[in-house]
């Protein structure tokens, strides 16, 4: 019945702002609005927590939840019944689909069809490369989705220890809850001490290299899954069905697949190398090798999409943390579950600054050129998300002035690029600083960049010229 009424009334929200022909970017941010606040009064109902919750602190896991970020004021573990965590489930699972993919699916359930505008605002909110793929795209992420949770929530089933649970039925919520969440990258736990939790540590270290699978599909993205889904079935159709003549309808990696997967790669690499030198005799001191290499694996995946910790981000060494830092900063994919600035961003700002050392005309890989309009949108969200992040710990620094400089730049890079992980300041702030936080956590899921172009992507000189002048940049 809660998903139901969330679905419900985002979709009328989401027809009401049809009928005045919004800019998709803005129908995403109004009904991701919607959606937080009715999310807000379902949290508060008797019903949905064993004790009574504030106003602030159910608006703020409503936020984090549709958000898919994990950050909270409270232990959810201990605050929510199993209607709280349905609840928190629909909100997470609304999140990280994308609204409009969502509401639009049902639209077309109910309706039996959408309008022209309505397929071209779903065409551009989940990139579809024609209006004849829209159902089709829309079916497959939807179906997609609960298949990998599916998978995922049996693989947790039986890699988690049996010890932590008293009941068949909390064992089975935790499998699902925990899939949930993880693909969703989200990273809320309903077990006390969440991934930390000593039982889990000291048990099978399959349980998070199974974590590790879902927060990596739900980072890279829907468009890339949707092209890895082609590949797959074109080399099995291949494979089974061999033609005598000239293939035809071949099936390629894009240039935006081949950037996500070989930076996300590199980045995977990278941070389980660094994490696992900078804490080898740190967080992860008494572990065994085999379980550091996990850990180090898992806590390198997170910090680009999920807030889970299966070790206390407050105990780790400065260079850690700076690191964690980068990787929320750089997050996942476009158009995935993940926050940041996007590995596609940082790929395109690489290969820009390749072509400006080695003097090319053209910015692009793999015999590819990535468009002009692409590499300054590149930069405009790199540039905005550093002055967010300035902004945003600033107006925190006067908020709570006897708090660690350290501590509020980190949750706020958390709550800004949707990560979720914590040094332990969200607990203690004041109401107005985490309502700061909730607004840092709406602009990085929506994107500033993207409400500012359908505010004011109208207002700029059209049909005109101007000479061109010289700046001087060194």
């Amino acid at each position: 019945m809660a998903s139901y009424s969330l679905v419900f009334l985002s979709a009328k929200a989401l027809d009401l702002a049809n009928s005045y022909r919004m800019n998709p970017s803005l129908i995403l941010a109004s009904s991701f609005i919607v959606v937080i606040l009715i999310g807000t009064f379902l949290l508060m109902l008797p019903k949905s927590t064993k004790e009574p919750i504030d106003l602030i602190d159910a608006f703020f896991i409503s936020t984090s939840a549709v958000c898919v970020t994990g950050l909270s004021p409270i232990d959810i573990s201990q605050i929510f019944t199993n209607f709280g965590l349905l609840v928190l489930s629909v909100l997470i699972q609304i999140g990280g689909l994308g609204l409009i993919a969502f509401t639009s699916v049902f639209a077309i359930f109910y309706a039996g069809s959408t309008s022209v505008y309505n397929q071209l605002l779903i065409r551009d909110m989940i990139y579809s490369k024609s209006m004849d793929a829209l159902l089709p795209t829309l079916l497959y992420i939807l179906g997609f989705t609960l298949s990998i949770e599916t998978i995922g929530a049996f693989l947790i089933y039986v890699t988690v220890p049996s010890s932590l649970f008293t009941t068949l039925s909390d064992k089975l919520i935790f499998s699902a809850f925990h899939s949930m969440s993880a693909f969703c990258n989200a990273g809320f736990s309903n077990l006390k001490d969440g991934l930390s939790n000593e039982v889990l540590l000291k048990g099978n270290q399959f349980f998070y290299l199974v974590i590790c699978a879902l927060m990596f599909l739900g980072s890279i993205g829907f468009p890339i899954l949707i092209n890895l889904k082609d590949k797959l079935f074109w080399k099995l159709k291949k494979q089974l069905f061999p033609s005598t003549g000239e293939q035809t309808n071949f099936i390629r990696f894009d240039l935006n697949t081949k950037l996500v997967l070989i930076t996300s790669s590199i980045l995977v690499a990278a941070g389980t190398v660094l994490f696992l030198i900078f804490e080898y005799d740190g967080t992860l001191k008494d572990m065994s090798f085999f379980t550091k290499i996990v850990q180090s694996l898992f806590n390198a995946i997170l910090p680009r999409t999920t807030g889970f910790a299966s070790v206390n981000p407050a105990d780790f060494q400065p260079s850690t943390i700076l690191l964690v830092c980068l990787l929320m900063w750089i997050g996942g994919s476009s158009q995935s579950m993940a926050g940041g600035v996007k590995v596609n961003t940082v790929a395109v700002l690489f290969l820009n600054l390749k072509s400006i050392i080695t003097g090319s005309d053209q910015t692009g890989a793999f015999h590819r050129a990535i468009s002009e309009k692409a590499v300054l949108r590149a930069y405009a969200v790199a540039f905005i998300a550093t002055v967010c992040v300035f902004v945003f710990s600033f107006i925190l620094i006067l908020l709570e002035p006897g708090q660690p400089i350290r501590s509020i730049i980190f949750e706020v890079m958390s709550a800004l690029f949707t990560v979720g992980s914590s040094l332990g300041l969200t607990p203690v702030l004041s109401g107005e600083s985490k309502f700061v936080l909730c607004i840092a956590m709406f602009l990085g899921r929506v994107g500033l960049l993207s409400i500012l172009i359908g505010l004011l992507g109208h207002r700029g000189a059209k049909g005109c010229s101007f000479p061109n002048e010289h700046i001087i940049i060194n």
